[in-house]
């Protein structure tokens, strides 16, 4: 291997979750003496990661943007986005390739973007999504599985954000890949997080794509007219806020890490949406939380059911949020205990 070792490391920019969960795995290849270049879009590049990670280079790609539907069915919006995504997928194969014939790459890691693969280097991916599910959380998608899972088979190794045990089977676990599939355990900027006692605040983290963000921030605004409790809102975008606040709200529009470490080490709970990353963060910081699916969004909604069915979050319907005494909340909450020690032994093998 070259003095030199280089990584090319791809981002989805489909929500921010792909990139705060890359954070750990980036620095554990910094560690071990990788040049990491970091191919996304400007979104992320912008927002994110520029002010997350240090001693990186960016390669912009083109973006995906999806866009949702504000009503609960969004199977037919993205369907018709497809010709746009197959755009975005022809243009990243073209990219990756230029950019391995003008520099010297030794591995591609790729979180979800699986248009990044190149036959002339040990390609890694990273997915939570071996299962595509259903609308209406009906179980696994076959025909959308099948091609995400033929795509996973052409890379050296896939990497899962989640325990041996598989805590999200129904997402994660598939015996016709079971060779290639590596469980790392779940990946969080937010380990060692020791709470304060005091609990000062409930803390609102909104993410993910638009219209959706936007309606719940505005649910959100309305429930804290009905409370005496602190409420800390990190809003996920630099764009104007549109609606009065109470004076019992204050916001940040993005929280860096540092920020958002010291914000959940103060509160009494959170509020965010049922993405996995979002998740990930919760169980490994220990923080009770209140989580809410954002509506027609499966995954969300399985990731939801299979916490309420086990009592690690309460659940609550976005159109009928309210917020609750913390006293209840932490009381409701029954966080898994996991080990967490996965990631340093499987990238040992890999790299």
């Amino acid at each position: 291997m070259p003095d030199e070792k280089h990584i090319i490391y791809c981002i989805l920019d489909w929500g921010l979750g792909h990139a705060t969960r890359s954070v750990p795995l980036i620095q554990n290849l910094q560690e071990r003496g990788f040049k990491i270049t970091i191919a996304t879009s400007g979104y992320l590049y912008n927002s994110f990661i520029i002010k997350e990670l240090r001693d990186v280079q960016f390669l912009e790609l083109m973006p995906y943007e999806p866009k949702y539907s504000k009503r609960k069915k969004q199977v037919r919006r993205l369907l018709l986005q497809i010709p746009h995504f197959m755009r975005v997928f022809v243009s990243d194969k073209i990219r990756i390739r230029k950019f391995i014939q003008q520099n010297s790459v030794q591995f591609i890691f790729s979180d979800n973007r699986f248009s990044c693969r190149c036959r002339k280097v040990r390609s890694v991916y990273l997915t939570h999504q071996v299962n595509i599910l259903k609308p209406a959380n009906l179980g696994p998608w076959l025909l959308p599985s099948a091609v995400h899972r033929y795509w996973m088979g052409k890379y050296d190794a896939c990497l899962v954000p989640d325990n041996p045990d598989k805590l999200f089977k129904g997402l994660t676990n598939h015996d016709g890949l079971s060779k290639k599939l590596k469980y790392i355990g779940f990946m969080s900027r937010f380990n060692n997080i020791e709470h304060n006692r005091s609990h000062k605040h409930i803390l609102v983290i909104l993410s993910g794509p638009e219209p959706q963000r936007s309606i719940f921030e505005n649910i959100i605004i309305s429930a804290a007219y009905h409370t005496d409790e602190k409420i800390i809102l990190v809003r996920g975008t630099e764009k104007l806020l549109g609606k009065a606040l109470t004076d019992n709200v204050m916001v940040y529009n993005i929280a860096e890490t540092i920020v958002l470490k010291k914000l959940l080490q103060d509160c009494s709970y959170v509020v965010c949406r049922s993405g996995y990353s979002s998740v990930m963060d919760l169980i490994i910081s220990e923080t009770p939380a209140i989580i809410v699916p954002t509506p027609g969004q499966s995954e969300q909604e399985y990731i939801a059911e299979t916490a309420d069915e086990n009592s690690w979050f309460m659940v609550q319907d976005q159109y009928n949020f309210v917020f609750l005494k913390p006293e209840v909340v932490k009381t409701e909450c029954k966080l898994p205990d996991i080990k967490n020690n996965y990631l340093d032994v499987v990238i040992s093998e890999i790299v």
